[in-house]
């Protein structure tokens, strides 16, 4: 039906018998009165074909409209035409079937949302790189970040509209997904900060002697961390690396790791804090600079770069053997 094209022709007669029933108002000529409100009548039924004709419609909805009007019709069938929608008195519910047809649009724009959602996590991951052995580094998870955020948003804005019904399990399974991920992501690298941190200081001998307990959860930590980012990075994007092939719970994994990390951070303070309190002038540098000491004791030239921290105007010593 060329919809635009008959609208033009019915406004055309519609003016026209209008003029007539003015011009010859004093005739008295019934035709013209109930042509120009047959005419009438047609035009306003027009926003109805425009409403039926949505590419926008799918099975659901032509199935409310048979309910709606108790009716049997094929909307494919070559029959369906403008003389078979007036005799099935389509008009009568043009209200409804208009509210039916705008539905189908603002469903439609929620149907295109989450297919762009699908494909666009279908390859976007986080940019990982070797580290050591068989331990990958998260480099770099802006671009994930970004679409999180937009897609977070946006299937919130799905959820606020009383046209998601149709889609509501796919947009409950991508916000929960979503979240999961983003999760993830926020626990994974506190893990990695605190992971790269500690594993140059538990390389030193010193500190490996001394906090002999932590060493063996530190190791632990390690194998853990090992197979918790090779998952990750076999992932082909960033669901796959979150949920489907690293191994089960992994927040509640990741989170038991922070826990564990942050433990070996408390027993190096309390190490460190037992060093401050032998010598005082501990407490003038950093943690960093003082297991850097602590790990070069007997190397003394080692230490030089420190002195001028702790001491006022020592720059260097002279070392002899004696």
């Amino acid at each position: 039906m060329e919809t635009d094209e008959m609208e033009e022709n019915v406004m055309y007669l519609f003016r026209n018998f209008n003029r007539l029933s003015r011009q010859l108002k004093e005739k008295n000529w019934d035709i013209i009165d109930t042509t120009r409100v047959k005419v009438d009548a047609f035009r306003r039924t027009l926003p109805l074909i425009g409403d039926l004709k949505n590419p926008c419609m799918r099975e659901r909805h032509w199935d409310r409209i048979k309910e709606l009007m108790n009716v049997e019709f094929d909307q494919n069938s070559e029959d369906f035409k403008l003389d078979l929608i007036m005799r099935l008195n389509f008009q009568a519910y043009a209200d409804e079937i208009a509210e039916i047809s705008n539905a189908a649009t603002m469903e439609l724009n929620i149907e295109n949302g989450l297919k762009a959602i699908r494909e666009v996590w279908k390859a976007t991951t986080y940019e990982m790189t070797p580290h050591k052995g068989d331990i990958y580094k998260i480099k770099s998870v802006d671009e994930v970040m970004q679409f999180l955020e937009d897609h977070q948003v946006q299937l919130s804005s799905m959820k606020s509209t009383k046209y998601v019904e149709p889609f509501i399990k796919e947009v409950d399974y991508w916000e929960k997904s979503l979240g999961y991920v983003a999760e993830c992501i926020e626990i994974s690298l506190q893990v990695q900060r605190r992971y790269l941190y500690l594993e140059t200081i538990f390389t030193g001998e010193d500190i490996r002697k001394q906090l002999p307990k932590e060493v063996v959860i530190f190791d632990n930590l390690t194998s853990a961390w090992t197979e918790v980012t090779s998952n990750m990075f076999a992932g082909k994007n960033a669901i796959e690396a979150c949920i489907y092939k690293p191994l089960p719970y992994l927040f509640n994994k990741l989170n038991q790791m922070v826990d564990n990390l942050d433990g070996i951070l408390r027993a190096l303070e309390k190490y460190l804090e037992t060093k401050r309190q032998l010598f005082p002038r501990f407490y003038f540098i950093s943690n960093d600079d003082l297991l850097e000491i602590l790990g070069n004791s007997k190397k003394p030239a080692m230490i030089q770069v420190h002195l001028k921290k702790l001491f006022d105007n020592v720059n260097r010593i002279r070392i002899e053997k004696t």
